[in-house]
């Protein structure tokens, strides 16, 4: 097969094309300070950090819980402590 001065080029061209969109996800990345913007990025990443959002919020309501049951308790203790007395 003759290999012509336009496929050289063209070649060179979809290499340049090639590293050009890898400069700028590589420049993005530094200007967002995020190592996966997309999903498609790393996707067992994205599913990690899913997850421990989703703790996140989980200990948020346990925390909320907690808070709410010790003010029951300190309610009833000194409603408690004022009918003894």
């Amino acid at each position: 097969m003759r290999v012509t001065g336009g496929m050289i080029s063209d070649n060179l061209i979809e290499i340049i094309k090639r590293n050009t969109e890898r400069m700028l996800e590589t420049q993005n990345k530094i200007a967002t300070g995020k190592k996966n913007r997309l999903p498609r990025d790393n996707p067992a990443d994205v599913a990690n950090a899913i997850a421990y959002k989703r703790v996140l919020y989980e200990l948020g309501i346990f925390e909320k819980n907690i808070d709410d049951a010790s003010a029951r308790l300190k309610f009833t203790d000194s409603t408690l402590a004022s009918v003894t007395d």
